[in-house]
């Protein structure tokens, strides 16, 4: 009976566990737990071949008792094999590793060159901190020392008290490395604002949001507690954004291991009278919805039309905000000529109706607009960064003409 228990919840499991039937032979762990399976069942014809034999004739005792010692070596063989698969992965369901450092990446002009700049920091969390900037070619080869400009790093607390503090890490010719140190205080978002000043020119300024800890280097993001002024400004904001009929904006995405993907994205929902509307553009994609159509090309191609994907309009984004939680106000910062409130907040993990990991958001929120003009975001390998403009500024989207590139004016 217990064998028969032991069957029926070993189906269950991989029922559970594996993500499609042809797991059991194309994976690793799949080819353990069908053995495992096999053996169980030569475990019950012996088993009841055994029991049969005890009836039957006493005279057969000593090969009953050499079939004992066999049932007894596959049950030791079916416990190994359930050790095995503690210790494997099952198939497509395997947790990425943590980030041994964070590494964040973003464009920056220097001495004419297009460049990268990447923000490295170990542990990334409360306390003293090693910071590593590294800069970098498009291509990823380190700059010529004749081209590699003065560094300083000022970090600022963005929601929670703490010093700020600067760092001007030493510059290493050979390597493209510059490298400090820094203590960073108290739970929460950073601001890491860096300054490039080439041998000759104007100082060029670029700027990272820092999560401490970070989920995706430490296992685990803050849980601060919240206040209800911070949710009143989260919801004037979201408010505003959720209203929103036309609006441009762009994106700087990262995974924290130093890949780098930007874009810039307007859209138009329809209440104009014309079709709504949709473009992305970024340095080798291009995409373009109007009403029912999608176009899309990759750089040196020709367009592609297919049917349109749906469209993620303003109203609908409320949706995703909606379990927000542990609102904590910041300071005063001037975006795009406006002064801006920061909140900060979280969004925890969710598996019902759909799977959504935790996420940490900062929202720069104008006095005046009450429109969130930049938002940060930190969730599961996936740091981002967008810049919001042109708040109902109408916008003409229109298909493209052949390979011309597409009209979009406002």
């Amino acid at each position: 009976a217990l064998l028969g228990v032991g069957i029926v919840t070993g189906v269950i499991a991989a029922g559970l566990v594996l993500p499609s039937p042809q797991a059991l032979t194309e994976s690793g762990y799949g080819v353990v737990l069908l053995i495992k399976v096999l053996i169980v069942l030569l475990l019950v014809a012996l088993t009841l071949y055994y029991g049969q034999t005890l009836r039957r004739a006493a005279s057969r005792l000593t090969g009953s008792l050499a079939t004992l010692r066999l049932v007894w070596a596959l049950a030791l063989v079916v416990v190994l094999g359930g050790a095995i698969l503690a210790m494997m992965a099952p198939p497509g369901r395997a947790e990425p590793g943590a980030l041994a450092r964070l590494d964040l990446a973003t464009e920056a002009p220097i001495g004419g060159v297009p460049a990268i700049v990447h923000l490295q920091l170990q542990p990334a969390a409360p306390g003293p901190n090693a910071v590593v900037l590294r800069l970098t070619d498009a291509a990823g080869s380190s700059l010529a020392p004749e081209v590699a400009p003065a560094m300083e790093v000022t970090f600022s607390p963005l929601d929670h008290e703490a010093a700020a503090a600067t760092v001007q890490p030493a510059f290493d010719p050979s390597g493209g490395y510059a490298v400090g140190g820094v203590d960073l205080p108290g739970e929460g978002w950073w601001q890491a604002a860096i300054t490039l000043t080439p041998a000759a020119g104007e100082p060029i300024r670029v700027g990272f949001y820092l999560l401490l800890p970070d989920p995706n280097v430490s296992g685990a993001g803050p849980d601060p507690a919240g206040s209800a002024e911070a949710r009143q400004l989260f919801e004037t904001g979201l408010a505003r954004m959720t209203a929103l009929h036309q609006v441009r904006f762009t994106q700087r995405l990262g995974d924290g291991a130093g890949a780098l993907y930007m874009q810039e994205t307007r859209l138009t929902d329809g209440s104009d009278g014309r079709p709504a509307a949709w473009r992305d553009v970024a340095a080798n994609f291009e995409r373009i919805i109007v009403g029912q159509q999608e176009w899309l090309r990759n750089a040196g191609q020709p367009w592609t039309e297919r049917p349109a994907s749906p469209l993620y309009l303003p109203p609908a984004w409320g949706e995703s905000y909606a379990p927000a939680t542990d609102f904590r106000l910041g300071g005063f910062q001037e975006i795009d000529g406006e002064r801006c409130r920061i909140v900060t907040f979280r969004l925890p993990e969710v598996t019902e109706p759909r799977r959504m990991e935790a996420a940490w958001y900062a929202w720069w929120v104008g006095e005046e607009s009450g429109q969130v003009r930049q938002e940060a975001m930190v969730s599961r390998r996936h740091y981002m960064i967008y810049r919001y403009n042109d708040f109902n500024v109408p916008v003409t989207i229109e298909p493209p003409a052949s390979a011309a590139t597409p009209a979009a004016s406002g």
